[in-house]
């Protein structure tokens, strides 16, 4: 027999939403801290009495906020929470009446409801705006009626699924032994007080979509998920005299049965608890790895956590031999926490971001059972003091052996990197116990030369295939035998360099010096150093096999030589030059110091040699020229107006009144309000106005605004700011025809560092005259 009737049913229907847009509108509105509404002139002066305040005037209407209540706010909070967790069915208002029985009467607001495919939550709000003691014996002790009868209503109305009743309060205190929070116990209830909501704020922010495996877990701790048990292969032994079990589990299972026991207030009945929250962005890293194929060969190791209902079964084969060691089938209890994660949190939650594998790959797991917190903790501590991660100098010098044969041509330059880095360093050369190769320490490291390699002497590849036009390597990129290449352009770059530094080392002996308080190995014989010079070497070298005075094929002593005569300029004018000039140089920071350092050593080459000018060197001069960054600041500055301009004009004309809250990312809007604040605030000394929210907004926030509305209103952001900006013959480029938002906006990433680089006065950065021109033509094209 039906417990609702069908009008109650289609009713309260209509009182939950499931559409994403709607769900997303609804969360806008409710993560404000504030109410808003618009009001006709003639209602501002009662809006006011009631502690409204003026958002934005309007010709007909006004736009008015205020604070919201605090019982009104934690409802809204708790609402927001719900949709951030990925609950895709939720109440629309505050006007939800549940009922539990038959009669009229028999009915109770509920403030949030919130379902997925799995469960429904009923939750209970209760705040204070400050701590107070708070009982509620006679809510309570009708909460098993009410329970029930909610569970009958909501199987009608959403369908059959798991219910939990939460109840959460904010600044309101329990005792220990509260009457109360026994009997919600009873009820099989949840609390969610300061502690626990703030705990599962983070889960959000740290696991975004993840999280929901852990709220599963603390919600339904050791219930059933289903009554099938996951039936696995496995061996089981003794280590440490603790029984284990080895086997392979798709991850999506364990992200179900697993839980991580987090230092946090909200798993203070668990303690002691190990585990700190996740990095999200080592999530995101470990979730693209997985889809592009990458795997992790190391075991997890969890903790199954056995109760009397929930136990593990082995079921030995018969074919096992009589070891200690056996082989057979373990059935696995479909229940929530019941595995606890002790080491490998990071690598089971990447798998949770990747929709491709999650559910197909398989990850190898060590179990054990029944472990006390302090036992896991120990294992954790052990695993973590005594496991140390590869340092970047060997992974560096390991990718050798890694990826020497790989079909992807880009690797195989990765592992031809490393083949010269290990050779130079084990070579009887200058560079003989110079170099840190493993996890030895050595005057330069491994990454000095990675880095400058991968700018000259060893091509340039992107996935299977070389970069086009590239000179001033040797490397025989028309050699199919890529052995045979590696193998010659890496004796042949370890035979240069060694030649070119023995002339150095013998000639210039005071620049290798590896005294620590010696200024003048810094800029030659050091990590910093290291990169300038080589760097140098490879632009001589591009230099004059463009002359023709030499190629690949030139013996390397002869070449070595051809190369040093350009290079012994650059000691001879740091044996005269003034300490104060070399300070520029060796206390400059940040990521402009490889290419000023470099360029500062070609000047002094090309002091001596007026024709060896390269590209590079010719931007970097370019970049010095004041009338170039002066004119470049001037298009800058006209180029963000247009963008500033016609962005927010065309929000207003696609969303009217309301464009404020579309602007896509809640993040843009939030921060830009924030530095808006901050500097009005150092500002007042001077008398000046409140600065405006959108006075702080950057380039690449407009181009979130721009790609979040590319194509409302026919289109109207994507005819204005798509454009191609490839080389054409004509004098702009072409616009409004590319609707990719991500092809037709790459110009914004581009605009954005050349803007940056204009900006950033006094520290190295600047544009060319070919950077200026493509400015310009950018500014006619928008402007067209």
């Amino acid at each position: 027999m039906a417990f609702l009737s069908n009008e109650q049913i289609q009713e309260l229907k209509g009182k939950l939403i499931n559409d994403d847009a709607y769900l997303k509108k609804q969360f806008n509105i409710r993560k404000k801290k504030h109410e808003e509404t618009s009001i006709l002139y003639s209602e501002r002066d009662d809006y006011f009495k009631r502690g409204w305040e003026t958002v934005k005037e309007f010709k007909t209407k006004v736009r008015v906020k205020r604070d919201k209540k605090h019982d009104i706010l934690f409802e809204d909070e708790m609402w927001c929470l719900c949709y951030k967790l990925g609950f895709n069915i939720l109440n629309f208002d505050r006007k939800f009446d549940l009922p539990y029985g038959k009669n009229k009467s028999e009915t109770q607001q509920i403030d949030v409801i919130a379902a997925n495919s799995e469960v429904v939550l009923i939750i209970e709000c209760k705040s204070s705006e400050k701590n107070k003691k708070y009982s509620y014996k006679n809510y309570f002790e009708s909460l098993s009626v009410k329970l029930n009868g909610f569970n009958k209503s909501l199987k009608e109305i959403i369908g059959d699924r798991k219910l939990k009743y939460i109840f959460a309060t904010r600044n309101q205190i329990f005792p220990e032994d509260s009457v109360d929070l026994g009997r919600l116990k009873k009820e099989n209830g949840f609390h969610v007080d300061n502690n626990t909501f703030n705990y599962i704020s983070q889960l959000v922010e740290k696991y975004k979509s993840a999280a929901i495996y852990q709220f599963m877990g603390l919600l339904f701790k050791n219930q059933i998920i289903n009554l099938d048990k996951i039936k696995i292969p496995c061996v089981r032994g003794t280590m440490g005299g603790k029984e284990y079990y080895m086997f392979s589990i798709e991850p999506k299972l364990l992200l179900k049965i697993g839980f991580v026991l987090h230092r946090a207030k909200a798993n203070v009945e668990s303690l002691p608890t190990y585990q700190r929250l996740l990095v999200p962005s080592r999530l995101k890293g470990i979730g693209g790895h997985i889809d592009s194929g990458g795997y992790f060969p190391n075991s997890l190791i969890i903790n199954f956590n056995e109760t009397k209902k929930n136990k593990l079964e082995f079921q030995e084969s018969k074919s096992t031999s009589s070891t200690s060691t056996k082989a057979g089938i373990l059935k696995i209890p479909n229940t929530y926490s019941s595995a606890y994660i002790i080491d490998g949190q990071h690598r089971l939650y990447g798998y949770a971001f990747s929709e491709k594998f999650h559910g197909s790959n398989l990850v190898p797991v060590v179990a054990f059972k029944n472990l006390k917190n302090e036992e896991q903790l120990g294992i954790f501590v052990d695993i973590n003091e005594n496991q140390k991660a590869v340092n970047k100098t060997l992974r560096i010098t390991l990718n050798e052996d890694l990826h020497w044969n790989s079909e992807r041509t880009d690797s195989r330059m990765k592992a031809l990197r490393a083949g010269i880095i290990s050779k130079l360093a084990l070579s009887n050369g200058p560079f003989s116990d110079m170099i840190s190769i493993g996890e030895d320490s050595k005057h330069i490291n491994a990454t000095a030369f990675d880095n400058v390699l991968k700018d000259v002497l060893v091509p340039k590849a992107k996935g299977n295939k070389f970069l086009e036009n590239q000179s001033g390597i040797l490397y025989d990129i028309n050699d199919h035998d890529n052995n045979n290449a590696m193998e010659n352009c890496k004796n042949k770059t370890v035979e240069l360099l060694n030649y070119i530094f023995f002339q150095i080392f013998d000639k210039h002996p005071k620049y290798l010096s590896t005294e620590k308080d010696d200024y003048r190995n810094k800029l030659v014989f050091s990590n910093r150093g290291i990169y300038p010079i080589i760097y140098t070497i490879g632009s001589v070298f591009k230099y004059l096999q463009k002359n023709d005075k030499v190629s690949m094929k030139t013996d390397m002593q002869v070449l070595a030589d051809y190369i040093y005569k350009y290079l012994k300029e650059i000691f001879k004018y740091l044996d005269n030059v003034d300490t104060e000039e070399l300070n520029i140089y060796l206390t400059m920071q940040g990521a402009a110091v490889q290419k000023q350092w470099s360029m500062f050593f070609h000047q002094i080459i090309n002091l001596k040699y007026k024709d060896f000018v390269t590209k590079e060197f010719k931007d970097w001069q370019e970049t010095k020229d004041q009338n170039i960054q002066n004119e470049g600041k001037e298009v800058r500055t006209e180029i963000e107006k247009f963008i500033k301009n016609n962005v927010l004009n065309s929000l207003e004309e696609i969303h009217g009144e309301d464009w404020e809250y579309n602007v896509g990312d809640i993040k843009i809007k939030k921060s830009a309000e924030a530095t808006a604040a901050e500097l009005t605030k150092k500002e007042t000394i001077n008398k000046r106005v409140k600065i405006h929210w959108t006075e702080m907004l950057r380039i690449l926030d407009y181009k979130k605004m721009i790609e979040k509305n590319w194509s409302l209103n026919e289109g109207l952001l994507m005819k204005i700011f798509s454009i191609n900006d490839e080389d054409t013959n004509n004098d702009i480029f072409i616009k409004g025809k590319e609707s990719s938002k991500v092809k037709g906006l790459k110009w914004m990433n581009k605009f954005n560092i050349h803007r940056n680089d204009i900006a950033h006065d006094g520290t190295g950065y600047g544009i060319s005259l070919e950077d200026l021109e493509y400015l310009k033509k950018l500014k006619r094209t928008l402007e067209s």
